[in-house]
């Protein structure tokens, strides 16, 4: 073998050229290499040559690719297929080369790996989950997501292998592997590699041959358990907002900005007299007089332009019953998630209930006023530290400010604050009322009495938070009393002096009366005696009456119990076969006299003694 190619004419039609220019059909390999090889590709050229001309081998056969320059300059590239043929000596006679020009053909490999870069790398970017399946349900092939989520065994595997629980998928598809469906949309549950149950919905298209027959199926499938979830939470959610709209009392209501009814909930439809499908799609002025409807829509403009909540009150009629209402309307501009605009809603709370209590509490705060005005009571209120937190008349010389936010510690003397704040602790601490008599000196140094009662103040949650003190002053009274008392102390003792000097005659006269019976004792004397004795005996009674009533109005007029008082009265008393009855309810108490009881006394035995038939 000599170091020459010779070439023909193909060979020069694929370089460009002919014979003729480049001087004859035979060429040396370094001419070849300069006039049309890449320098790279030079030293692969005569390495497959050299091969060829030095292989034992006599079935040789080698294929390379390189690239050449055209004579018009063009980069070609072709395909090289090197045989040698050899004497009986195995020596090499010489080598052929056949060339075949596949520039075009590697342009279309390379369009095509570019397609199949793209393709994998759309795969790879596809969330989905792609597979394919033949006529018999198994896998045959499938992307990334499917191996993910199915497993890298999966090709192979039928596809019920995989479905969880029982369903229907297979009879859902049969319409597409029998050619009558091109794609069918289906969701089912499927087992995922690591044993989860999830629900896939799937988008599953015919496979077909060249002659249009189905070999299978190509399926994309998206996991949809949390969308799922979502949804049925949103659905419920949804459910329990339209339950709670339909039973809440208040009227509920949705417009869009021209003033369309677009929902409604029942109590709205009373005020209409109408069914929410018959109100959406109209407005205010289809069911009120022009006057109340333009009020309305007047509210809802101011609703949108603060776009915020605005309130306002109106009284209403309501259609279904004529029934007349007072509302506290809330209007809201109501925005989408991007923020559009979607109407106004409403909510109307009857507050006809809050308004009567209104007026009846001013009526009642004025009746108040005017009683609190013109009452000679001193009535206080204590927090639970029992600081001043509302007087009414203050006494003593103070003011509302000496009083107001203050305890007796800062307004009374050490010794009277501590007697006052004992008694009302006591109170707090039993919850019982106490009725309390005080003896208080006023800024002018004159003592005042009161008499009164504390009782506990409970606050919203039950539990006492403070203290309520009635009170009047009674010094006048007391002083009167005093007064009474000193008279009746000097009446008794003259009383006491005059019964000492009556109950002296008297023993003369019993005594005289005696020996006058035993010195001149006729039946007609006898008379007279017995008359003597008897106005004696009586004047005797009559003294000894006016000793027990000489203290009254001595002492001091306290609360008495009265059902305890007909009691005791009746435990004193000889009743014989009279039986009292006490219905006096317990703890009903009277002011009076420590010697109320002999009054009681008195009316029982009188009743007993004279009162024939008593009831």
């Amino acid at each position: 073998a000599t170091d020459t190619f010779t070439f023909d004419d193909q060979f020069y039609a694929l370089l460009g050229t002919n014979a003729e220019r480049e001087g004859g059909t035979k060429m040396r390999s370094g001419e070849y290499a300069t006039r049309f090889l890449l320098p790279e590709d030079v030293p692969l050229v005569g390495q497959e040559t050299e091969a060829a001309i030095s292989t034992r081998d006599p079935d040789f056969c080698r294929r390379i690719e390189h690239d050449i320059i055209r004579r018009d300059g063009e980069r070609r590239t072709m395909s090289v297929v090197f045989r040698a043929l050899k004497d009986s000596s195995g020596r090499t006679i010489k080598t052929y080369g056949a060339n075949q020009d596949i520039t075009e053909m590697k342009r279309k490999e390379e369009k095509l790996r570019s397609l199949v870069s793209r393709y994998d790398m759309v795969l790879g970017v596809i969330p989905d989950i792609i597979v394919e399946v033949d006529n018999s349900k198994r896998y045959t092939w499938a992307n990334q997501e499917g191996f993910r989520f199915f497993g890298e065994d999966i090709i192979g595997r039928e596809a019920s292998y995989y479905f969880e629980g029982e369903q229907d998928t297979y009879q859902s598809v049969r319409s597409l592997f029998e050619g009558r469906a091109d794609t069918i949309l289906l969701e089912s549950w499927q087992r995922r590699r690591d044993g989860e149950r999830r629900l896939l919905s799937w988008r599953c298209r015919a496979l077909l041959d060249g002659d249009g027959n189905v070999i299978g199926a190509l399926s994309s499938a998206r996991d949809i358990t949390e969308r799922r979830a979502r949804e049925r939470a949103v659905h419920d959610s949804e459910a329990r907002l339209h339950a709670l709209v339909h039973a809440i009392p208040d009227l509920i209501w949705l417009k869009d900005m021209n003033g369309v009814y677009l929902s409604c909930n029942p109590m709205f439809e009373r005020f209409f007299g109408a069914k929410e499908q018959d109100i959406v799609g109209r407005t205010d002025y289809d069911f009120v007089d022009r006057e109340l409807a333009d009020s309305f829509r007047e509210n809802d403009r101011r609703a949108i332009a603060a776009g915020g909540p605005t309130i306002n009150e109106e009284w209403i009629t309501f259609a279904e019953d004529g029934r007349k209402a007072f509302l506290h309307t809330i209007k809201t501009p109501m925005y989408d998630d991007k923020g559009d605009f979607i109407g106004v809603l409403g909510i109307g709370h009857d507050i006809t209930g809050l308004k009567e209590a209104e007026r009846s509490l001013r009526e009642n705060e004025e009746r108040f006023r005017l009683i609190s005005e013109n009452s000679p009571d001193h009535i206080v209120v204590h927090d639970r530290d029992l600081r001043y937190t509302w007087v009414l008349n203050p006494q003593l010389g103070l003011s509302l400010a000496d009083m107001i936010g203050r305890t007796d510690f800062d307004i009374l003397g050490k010794d009277d604050a501590e007697r006052l704040t004992a008694a009302k602790r006591e109170v707090m601490s039993s919850g019982k009322e106490m009725k309390f008599c005080a003896k208080l000196p006023s800024l002018d140094g004159e003592d005042h009495h009161f008499d009164g009662v504390f009782k506990p103040k409970y606050g919203p949650d039950g539990e006492i938070n403070g203290l309520i003190g009635y009170f009047r002053d009674v010094t006048e009274f007391t002083k009167v009393q005093e007064s009474l008392s000193e008279v009746n102390r000097k009446l008794n003792l003259l009383s006491g002096i005059t019964r000492h000097d009556i109950n002296n005659q008297l023993m003369i006269l019993e005594g005289n009366l005696a020996m006058l019976r035993a010195d001149h004792s006729t039946p007609k004397g006898d008379e007279h005696l017995n008359r003597a004795e008897a106005a004696g005996m009586k004047i005797a009674a009559l003294i000894r009456f006016t000793k027990e009533y000489e203290g009254i109005g001595v002492r001091s007029a306290v609360w008495q119990n009265l059902s305890a008082l007909v009691n005791k009265v009746s435990m004193d008393t000889n009743l014989g076969e009279v039986r009292v009855a006490n219905d006096i309810p317990p703890g009903v108490e009277v002011f009076a006299d420590p010697m109320i009881d002999k009054v009681f006394f008195n009316l029982v035995d009188n009743a007993v003694r004279h009162g024939g038939k008593v009831a």
